[in-house]
C-alpha cells in the first residue's frame, strides 16, 4: 500500500507550473531571481547591482549556499548594511518566504537566486565573490549517495575561480562522515572525529542516562524510588527514549519500576534530534576509509585549508576567533577570516548548541 501512494505522488507530482510559489515568487523579481539563463554573458555584475539598488558601494560581496528561508542572511545583512549578500536556495517556497521577510523590513542589502548552486557559479565572475557560506548541506550519507554531495572536487574548482584573491570558503555540517570526506580531497585522511553516539550514551531498553545500582523488584518500597525519578528529563535524541539519572535502577519491567519510567516522562522534551530537519542518529557515522576520496592535487593548488574544528563554538570561544567590529577603527582592516558575521548561529544549528552537540567546521584560504 505504501508503494502504491508513492508511486501515485511521484505520477501526480505537481510541475513547477503548478507550484503557486513559482508565480507569487514575481512579487520580487526586483531582487530575487529564478532564471539562470538570463544572466548569461553579465558577469561581474553584482556590485554593480547592489550599488543601484540600495545606493552602497559593498566592502565585500558574500554568497551563500542553501539559504533556505534566508533568516541568517537577513540577521547577517541587518548586522552589516555595508556588505552585500547573495542566497541560493532551490525551494520556491523558503525562498518566497525570505522574500517577502526581507521586503517588508525594507532590507536592501540582500538578493535571492532560484537554482542549483553549481549553475549559479558558472554566471558569477572570477573574483567577484569574497566569501562563500555553505552552513549544513544534505550529506547524502549513503555510499550510493555520496555521488550527489556539493562539496566535491568540480564545484571546488568552480567556488575558487569566483572567489577573490584569499578569499574564504566556510564549511559547517553536523555529520562526521562529511566532514571526514571534506577535508580528505586536501589530503587529510587521519582525523578521528567524535560521534553523536559518544554523546548520547543509550542504557538499557534504549533509555539514555546515568543508571545506578537496584533492581525495583516490585514492593511498595520500590514504587516510592521510582516515583522520585521524576527529575529526568525527556530527550529525543534518541527517539522515543527519555534521558534522566534512575536512581531506582534498570527498570526491570514489575508494576513499580512502571511508575518510575512513567514518571519520567514529565521531563523537559528536546528537538534537538527528534525535529523534522535535524539528521537520523544512525547516519551520523564517521565514514570508513575506503570512502574517503582521494586527495586531489588540483584542490590542494587552489586553497589551503586555514583551519577546520572539530566543535565549533567550543573552538571558536577558546580560540577568540570572533572580532567585534567595534573595536576596530577601521573597519576595512578587518581580515577576512575574522568574520564577526560567524558569531550569529544558523536557526538549524541552534538545535544542537542548546543540547551541546558538535558542529564540525573548515576554513578554506584561496590561494
Amino acid at each position: 500500500m505504501e508503494q502504491e501512494c508513492i508511486k501515485f505522488y511521484l505520477k501526480n507530482k505537481p510541475s513547477p507550473s503548478q507550484n503557486p510559489y513559482v508565480e507569487k515568487l514575481q512579487e520580487f523579481s526586483s531582487f530575487v531571481f529564478t532564471n539562470v539563463g538570463s544572466f548569461q554573458g553579465e558577469k561581474n555584475q553584482w556590485r554593480g547591482f547592489f550599488e543601484n539598488r540600495s545606493s552602497i558601494d559593498p566592502q565585500k560581496l558574500i554568497l551563500e549556499i542553501g539559504c533556505s528561508n534566508a533568516l541568517y542572511l537577513e540577521k547577517t545583512a541587518l548586522q552589516h548594511p555595508n556588505w552585500a549578500f547573495v542566497g541560493i536556495d532551490w525551494k520556491y517556497k523558503l525562498l518566497y518566504r525570505g522574500a517577502k521577510r526581507l521586503q517588508g523590513k525594507k532590507i536592501l542589502n540582500v538578493a535571492l537566486l532560484r537554482g542549483h548552486a553549481h549553475e549559479w557559479l558558472k554566471v558569477l565572475g572570477s573574483g567577484e565573490v569574497d566569501e562563500i557560506f555553505i552552513f549544513f548541506p544534505d550529506p547524502w550519507p549513503r555510499r550510493s549517495q555520496l555521488k550527489h554531495r556539493l562539496l566535491n572536487e568540480k564545484f571546488l574548482v568552480e567556488a575558487s575561480r569566483v572567489l577573490s584573491e584569499n578569499g574564504r570558503l566556510y564549511f559547517k555540517t553536523d555529520h562526521p562522515a562529511y566532514f571526514q570526506f571534506f577535508l580528505a580531497l586536501f589530503g587529510e585522511r587521519e582525523i578521528e572525529v567524535p560521534t553523536y553516539d559518544h554523546f548520547l550514551q543509550v542504557g538499557p531498553g534504549g533509555f539514555a542516562g546515568a543508571y545506578t545500582a537496584g533492581t525495583c523488584a516490585g514492593s511498595a518500597s520500590d514504587n516510592v524510588g521510582c516515583a522520585g525519578d521524576k527529575a529526568g528529563r525527556k530527550s529525543d535524541t534518541i527517539p522515543g527514549g527519555f534521558a534522566g539519572a534512575y536512581t531506582a535502577g534498570t527498570c526491570a519491567g514489575s508494576a513499580s519500576d512502571n511508575v518510575g519510567c512513567v514518571g519520567d516522562k514529565l521531563g523537559r522534551k528536546s528537538d534537538t534530534i527528534q525535529s523534522k530537519r535535524a539528521r537520523q542518529i544512525q547516519m551520523r557515522k564517521p565514514s570508513p576509509v575506503n570512502q574517503l576520496p582521494l586527495e586531489s592535487s588540483q584542490l590542494i593548488g587552489l586553497f589551503n585549508i586555514e583551519r577546520y574544528s572539530l566543535d565549533f563554538w567550543s573552538s571558536a570561544a577558546q580560540a577568540g576567533w570572533f572580532v567585534a567590529e567595534a573595536t576596530v577603527s577601521n573597519a576595512n582592516s578587518i581580515q577576512h577570516h575574522e568574520v564577526s558575521c560567524l558569531t550569529i548561529p544558523t536557526p538549524y544549528e541552534k538545535k544542537f548548541m542548546q543540547d551541546k552537540l558538535p558542529i564540525f567546521f573548515v576554513e578554506l584560504k584561496k590561494k
